[in-house]
């Protein structure tokens, strides 16, 4: 940042703080120029920044990858965990141990034994044949409502109302 740059900052501050002092449109009016003023001292590097990497960028390969690799985010993994000891990780297989330790102490481990048998309650009643027809399933596709999201094979229904 350049020390003009940071001088109209110091300003902007100042007169935002004349501002709250007495809101009169005159304060207002002045602190906006000096904000849109700072705003555009601050900006101007980075594009000029910008368009000298996008300009050199088919002979300087290297310095565009570097200043891309900064704008992207990229997850580093699980951070460090304590142990039941209160000593922290260090390895991968430290941090899945006390991963898998906290999600086991979770589920209930029930014996087999205790578990009832249910006797047949359908009385007789069992499904025989399933008849689908072409006209069945065009009138289950045109009735969809296109409002409602993606069902679990990840086709929306207005593809499916469309497509029917």
């Amino acid at each position: 940042m350049t020390r003009a740059a940071k001088a109209c900052i110091n300003k902007k501050t100042e007169l935002f703080k004349d501002y709250l002092k007495c809101r009169t449109v005159a304060n207002f009016k002045k602190y906006a120029a000096i904000r849109n003023k700072s705003k555009r001292l601050v900006k101007q590097p980075v594009k000029q920044y910008e368009s000298s990497v996008a300009k050199e960028c088919k002979t300087n390969v290297k310095r565009f990858w570097k200043y891309v690799n900064t704008k992207l985010r990229r997850r580093v993994g699980v951070k460090t965990l304590l142990k039941d000891n209160d000593n922290e990780t260090v390895s991968d297989a430290e941090k899945a141990g006390v991963v898998n330790n906290f999600v086991a102490g979770v589920f209930i481990h029930e014996r087999v034994a205790n578990i009832p048998n249910f006797e047949d309650c359908s009385d007789g009643q069992y499904l025989n044949d399933i008849v689908i027809t072409k006209e069945g399933i065009l009138q289950r596709l045109s009735d969809s409502d296109v409002t409602k999201s993606m069902r679990p094979d990840l086709l929306p229904p207005r593809f499916l109302k469309e497509v029917s």
